[in-house]
């Protein structure tokens, strides 16, 4: 990564938050645009990475392995119980599976930082990858061909990823490794499915469903940036 590409630049919010927002940069699109077809190994590359977060806006930073990489970021800031995020990170150590297979892992996370208010509808939950950092592997069925997978989600049933829950306030927390929020120990509980990964870093999001009646709004933004 440190013979990659780095671009820093500032991001300023529509407007001023009252407090500093929860925040996170994620990129839902990425293209690569020089890609080699030897048989060799390929490292591909995406490390966002933000700092001085304020009430105005962040700083963010964008290294990639190598150069003719476009993409497109979005970025999330938030206050409140409505919308709230989490940034996790994994390190190649930490994988204990690499050849793609779905499997349970679970990071430390103090579960009272999640916040709702008495009488919650119920939460909608997923994760998205904001970084990553994979190698495409030759793949022996296809000559020329390699391969790379990397997902995460909040859930495992039957053997497959499930990347959406909707659940009720009091399901997201238990003592058991079954529940998303475990609280003894204090962990979250999640999983993945990876070929040859070498790095991870994932939001998670909780959206509070409205009540009947109640009125809310969200925006999302987003910026365009290519790397060369």
């Amino acid at each position: 990564m440190s013979s990659g590409v780095s671009n820093t630049f500032t991001l300023v919010f529509p407007a001023p938050f009252l407090t500093t927002p929860q925040f996170t940069v994620l990129r839902p699109r990425w293209k690569l645009l020089i890609f080699s077809h030897s048989q060799a190994p390929f490292i591909e590359t995406i490390s966002l990475t933000f700092s001085s977060l304020t009430k105005t806006g962040v700083s963010i930073t964008v290294l990639t392995a190598s150069d003719g990489l476009g993409f497109r970021l979005c970025w999330v800031a938030t206050v409140g119980q409505y919308l709230q995020l989490f940034n996790f990170a994994m390190t190649q150590d930490q994988f204990t599976d690499t050849t793609g297979v779905p499997t349970r892992y679970r990071l430390p996370f103090d579960s009272r930082q999640v916040t709702f208010d008495t009488g919650t509808e119920n939460v909608l939950v997923t994760t998205l990858i904001s970084s990553f950092s994979r190698n495409y592997i030759s793949d022996p069925a296809v000559q020329y061909r390699r391969k790379a997978a990397l997902a995460v989600a909040p859930a495992i049933v039957g053997g497959k990823l499930v990347y959406h829950l909707d659940l009720a306030k009091t399901a997201l927390f238990g003592t058991a490794s079954s529940f998303l929020f475990q609280t003894s120990p204090n962990l979250l509980n999640f999983a993945v499915s990876a070929i040859d990964p070498t790095s991870l870093a994932f939001t998670l999001l909780l959206v509070r469903k409205p009540a009947m009646g109640e009125a809310t709004y969200m925006s999302m933004a987003y910026d365009v940036q290519t790397v060369t």
